[in-house]
């Protein structure tokens, strides 16, 4: 697979940084790029990160090759770059981690392990239905591990319990509940992770809304009464936007306690609420050390919408 376009954009700019950044510092005597420039770059996925990733070696290689690198320390170089392991946290990020190339859910679960007490180690209350009857909901578990509520989990395992005769569309509410009810900066800022009803209902005031107040009535019903029901006492699963607004909670409350970038690079920044975008200010202090790029006739993440326009950070 290989870099393209806006992609490949992203990589030459985050290499241009580093290789100014380096400029200012005293070169060591093999003649590789060794800066304390603390580069993040997120991408959609793991393969896009590999790609990336082994891009971005080539161009260390060629540079250094120019100056005067045997070719069997740029093999050795270049292998090392393609095969590094991110760390599990922020906490233990050391310069030579860098530039670090991920995707979102691996930021995220990064961004987890660095607080004192995360989203997916802490000891969760054992969920119940409304009679408290723990036996009965755990008999209907189908397992005791909590898995992440994607679109195709929510098409094959959620909405079949929707009353789909009642004429709900899927899609729309797949995105109407990860880039609305939980997605947006609203719901971000309030106390449970989601908008109210009334909330969601002025949405139906925005000129660029699709949806009429009685709609939205509907789709509401469907996220409360039954999604969230569905998804805590059910399968006990979780979704990307809970763990979200469980890390943006606590380091709301709590310093964050991990390494700072210098600059972040975001690739397809179209498939990212502004509920996880807004992450990205607890890590990058520089404000204008943000790259986007996106684009919004395509989407990776499936019919997940944006509403980036809205972002403030």
């Amino acid at each position: 697979m290989y870099c393209v376009g806006k992609t490949t954009a992203l990589l030459h700019r985050m290499f241009a940084e580093s290789l100014a950044h380096s400029e200012y510092s005293s070169p060591p005597s093999d003649g590789c790029i060794t800066s304390s420039c603390n580069q993040l770059m997120v991408t959609a996925s793991p393969i896009l990160c590999s790609a990336i990733s082994r891009s971005y070696a080539k161009m260390c290689s060629t540079h250094s090759a120019s100056i005067h690198n045997p070719p069997l320390a740029q093999e050795r170089s270049l292998q090392g770059e393609c095969n590094q392991t991110p760390p599990t946290n922020f906490v233990q990020c050391s310069t030579s981690d860098f530039p670090l190339i991920v995707t979102f859910s691996k930021f995220l679960t990064m961004l987890d392990n660095s607080l004192r007490v995360s989203f997916f180690s802490t000891k969760r209350a054992s969920a119940v239905d409304e009679d408290n009857n723990a036996e009965e909901t755990y008999r209907f578990s189908n397992t005791n591990c909590r898995r992440e509520v994607d679109y195709d989990r929510f098409v094959n395992h959620y909405f079949p319990h929707f009353d789909g005769d009642a004429g709900y569309d899927v899609d729309q509410v797949y995105i109407e509940i990860m880039s609305f009810i939980k997605g947006s900066l609203q719901a971000l800022h309030s106390a449970r992770g989601y908008l109210s009803l009334s909330q969601y209902l002025d949405l139906s005031e925005s000129r660029n809304s699709t949806l009429t107040r009685e709609q939205r009535e509907v789709v509401y019903h469907v996220f409360f009464e039954k999604y969230e029901k569905i998804k805590n006492t059910f399968y006990r699963d979780y979704d990307m936007l809970d763990v979200v607004f469980f890390v943006y909670t606590s380091l709301t409350t709590s310093p964050y306690p991990g390494i700072l970038m210098t600059s972040v690079y975001i690739d397809e920044v179209q498939d990212l609420t502004p509920a996880q975008l807004s992450l990205f200010q607890f890590v990058c202090p520089n404000l204008k050390g943000f790259v986007f790029a996106g684009d919004t006739a395509q989407t990776v993440s499936t019919m997940l919408c944006n509403v980036i326009v809205n972002l403030e950070i």
